[in-house]
């Protein structure tokens, strides 16, 4: 998975960073359903970024959130 940000209304976009958020013993992980939020600006997680993920392993399936409090620097799940 990668990460981009914009800070001019999407005009422009960074260079896309690797979320490594993934474990090894997983097949695949992905972003979804629908978008990522970013909490209010105001509380104990102001501008936290959330995406919701899942992931398929062996006929297994599971999700889960993944969440940045740095900007999307580095990535918790």
């Amino acid at each position: 998975m990668y990460f981009t940000k914009s800070a001019d209304g999407g005009a422009t976009w960074s260079i896309p960073t690797l979320i490594n958020v993934k474990r090894e013993s997983e097949q695949t992980l992905l972003i979804g359903p629908g978008n990522g939020i970013v909490m209010a600006d105001e509380g104990e997680h102001k501008g936290r970024i959330v995406f919701t993920v899942y992931e398929f392993t062996s006929g297994d399936r599971n999700s889960a959130a993944i969440y940045s409090d740095d900007g999307g620097v580095t990535w918790q799940r």
